[in-house]
């Protein structure tokens, strides 16, 4: 298979932050022509990521336009490692903190994702493209393979990141008869324990741009607690901090934001951060009071969630990355996404694969 090509369709740069500002309706209204409804893909998640967390990366999106119209855009960001040799890497924006990543666009047309891939390569001379998590589906995944076997004369490793789902009927009786009775077991006596201590509880859900800010709080205060025997994970960097704050909140005026928080006499006992579509939940963290360990008060907020997702129509609550055993309690079954890699032959590729 030889290069793709389409003469109709014109590539242009983006490394500034005006430049992607100026992009925000234009993407997400191509987002949903593509049927792209993921918040991990829409501008707002990309703008917030590279404003919190892109300080040591340079912007490089490449926009697709076919008589002035958006048809694609490749959301890159280039970093630079301190090396006596460059050694220059291509990912996308918002990598490592984000499932689900792809081109933007109808990701069926290759001979888009082929001119952006030479594109890319021809105006920035990056040793290693590190594409992380395609959905397992998406037809992106081919079409990256297929340029690095003719372009490069290189093969992109595969590696498969396993995650888990739910998929959830339309009544939540019928879902919680297909638990174990062990599992319904453990939650009635985590829900009876936790009562016993703090009365009735109550399940409320943040949506609005005014109610996000504060749950959040709530739930970064009980995540740094969690984590506060791992003083260099995630959620003890400010700008990551600051960044779930701001993303929350912008994809809260797209009614995209839910964070549930469970609570007892009037004590917060776990939150749980989601982002939703239609028809789709997905579970980017839970946050339980450390304190409280022994309640077990996540499998309760859990499945709290899931009984009011079914209630409103939705038919997976999506894990994303990791197969921890408490998800698979739930019903949850294993799904997919792909990272690809492939290093240029030579020392800086050798030195780049290295690095990653």
């Amino acid at each position: 298979m030889g290069e793709a090509s389409d003469e109709s369709v014109v590539i242009t740069e983006e490394t500034t932050g005006s430049g992607f500002t100026a992009l925000r309706h234009e993407w997400n209204a191509l987002s949903r022509r593509a049927n792209q409804t993921l918040p991990f893909q829409t501008w707002e998640w990309m703008w917030q990521w590279w404003k919190h967390m892109g300080d040591r990366h340079g912007l490089a999106i490449l926009i697709a336009r076919r008589r002035d119209r958006l048809v694609g855009v490749a959301p890159f960001t280039l970093r630079d490692a301190a090396t006596p040799v460059r050694v220059r890497t291509l990912r996308f924006l918002g990598s490592e903190v984000t499932d689900e990543l792809d081109f933007i666009g109808d990701g069926a047309d290759a001979r888009i994702v082929w001119r952006f891939l030479s594109e890319s390569r021809r105006r920035w001379r990056w040793n290693l493209l590190d594409l992380w998590e395609f959905p397992s589906e998406s037809p992106s995944v081919a079409a990256v393979e297929a340029w690095a076997r003719s372009v490069l004369r290189r093969r992109c490793l595969a590696q498969l990141v396993d995650g888990l789902e739910v998929h959830l009927p339309s009544e939540y009786s019928k879902y919680w008869m297909g638990l174990t009775p062990r599992m319904r077991a453990k939650i009635r006596t985590s829900e009876r324990r936790t009562q016993d201590r703090f009365g009735s509880l109550s399940l409320d859900v943040a949506t609005s741009p005014r109610d996000v800010p504060a749950a959040l709080k709530e739930y970064l205060r009980i995540q740094k607690a969690r984590w506060e025997q791992e003083p260099t994970g995630l959620y003890h960097r400010l700008e990551y901090c600051d960044f779930l704050r701001d993303v929350s909140v912008a994809l809260a005026t797209r009614g995209l934001t839910r964070i549930f928080k469970l609570s007892g006499d009037g004590q917060t006992l776990g939150l749980a951060l989601c982002f939703g579509t239609s028809g789709r939940t997905l579970s980017y963290g839970i946050a339980t009071d450390p304190a409280l360990r022994h309640l077990e008060i996540g499998f309760q907020l859990v499945n709290r969630v899931i009984r009011t997702e079914i209630a409103r129509g939705q038919r997976v609550l999506d894990f994303l990355r990791g197969r921890e055993q408490y998800k698979s309690r739930f019903g949850a079954r294993p799904k997919q996404v792909v990272r690809l890699r492939v290093a240029e032959s030579g020392l800086a590729g050798r030195l780049a694969a290295m690095l990653h």
